[in-house]
């Protein structure tokens, strides 16, 4: 956002002083919740990776003991399961955020309901898939849509 692009709407210098503010603390508030969670993540990460460092010690200590290694097994397991539970959870939180994120940038007022979100995906490079089409679509039927200028 910018203070010209606000001008141009017509608010006045007052008008665009407090909108700016307003996004200012909008955006430190986002930045801030960036970083605590990026922060819990990765705490998280290497506490992942220690237990599964120390059961692979404990199983390589303990080759004769048959319980106590399928119970590692098993702890192990359900540790690799919890990761993919949390890697397909962060993708479909990235996937929620750039849809909403698209969708204010296309002027959307209120069109989420309208997508399919199972048709959402992200590809490799975690940029969104079937999203453009479905916005298309919604764009050509609906009047849900302010302008938007493009620069």
């Amino acid at each position: 956002m910018k203070r010209e692009d606000l001008k141009e709407l017509g608010l006045t210098d007052e008008q665009i002083g407090s909108v700016m503010a307003m996004h200012g603390g909008d955006v430190n508030g986002l930045k801030e919740q960036v970083t605590t969670l990026t922060s819990e993540r990765d705490g998280l990460q290497t506490q992942f990776d220690t237990v599964n460092g120390q059961l692979d010690t404990i199983k390589k200590d303990h080759k004769g003991d048959e319980d106590l290694k399928s119970q590692i097994e098993q702890l192990q397991t359900e540790n690799k399961n919890a990761a993919t539970k949390y890697q397909e959870d962060l993708a479909k939180t990235k996937v929620g955020y750039q849809t909403d994120l698209a969708l204010t940038q296309a002027g959307a007022k209120n069109v989420k309901a309208l997508l399919d979100g199972e048709k959402i995906t992200l590809d490799d490079k975690g940029q969104l898939t079937g999203l453009k089409e479905q916005l298309e679509a919604v764009q050509k039927d609906n009047d849900l849509f302010i302008p938007v200028r493009h620069r």
